[in-house]
């Protein structure tokens, strides 16, 4: 096609004045969205969980392992340099890194997300983890994105479990502060400050 024309599968709202994006939301019906397999998002009431008094996210049926259950999803962000590290969000997950150039394009679902922002660090918790983050392209847009897909067979009732990986809890002793404030839909005390690509 001609040079001018970007492609997309997508309705891009960049053009759009920000004030007037809310009507994004009146365009959408969360209600329509169908997942593979169901879910729930559970306040965790066992005191030898280290989330305990928070929230995980539980499988409501059987799912083998091998299942891709849904996107971690949020808002794009982009780091340059040093600037990374002076991010106060916990739930950021690494999309693409550029070594040479030191930029970092992560999900930022701390105000912005889906269920896979409630998925706890297995650590603590008793059992290995039974899903993963699967970098993967969206069959319609060809957008690269971040999945979560089962690697074990999890059984209703259990709580679907990853790894944050080592370096993002060598960065949780003095980072995260700002959870304090934030009201208990946001909070966790384990969170996903993780650079993953």
């Amino acid at each position: 096609g001609p040079k001018e024309l970007l492609y997309t599968n997508q309705l891009l709202w960049d053009e759009v004045p920000e004030d007037l994006h809310f009507f994004r939301h009146r365009l959408a019906d969360p209600a329509t969205v169908r997942r593979p397999f169901r879910t729930q998002i559970r306040k965790i009431t066992n005191k030898k969980h280290p989330c305990c008094g928070f929230y995980g996210l539980y499988a409501d049926e059987d799912i083998p392992a091998g299942q891709i259950l849904f996107d971690y999803a949020g808002q794009i962000r982009v780091f340059e340099g040093d600037e990374k590290d002076q991010s106060s969000s916990s739930y950021l997950l690494n999309l693409y890194t550029h070594e040479e150039a030191n930029v970092f394009i992560d999900i930022d679902a701390s105000r912005a997300g889906n269920e896979a922002r409630f998925l706890n660090d297995f650590r603590g918790t008793g059992p290995k983890p039974n899903a993963q983050f699967w970098p993967m392209y969206d069959a319609v847009s060809g957008d690269k994105r971040m999945a979560v897909k089962t690697i074990a067979a999890i059984e209703t009732g259990s709580e679907i479990l990853v790894d944050y990986g080592g370096r993002y809890f060598e960065k949780l002793s003095d980072e995260d502060s700002d959870m304090e404030d934030d009201d208990e839909y946001m909070q966790k005390p384990t969170t996903k400050k993780r650079r993953r690509g």
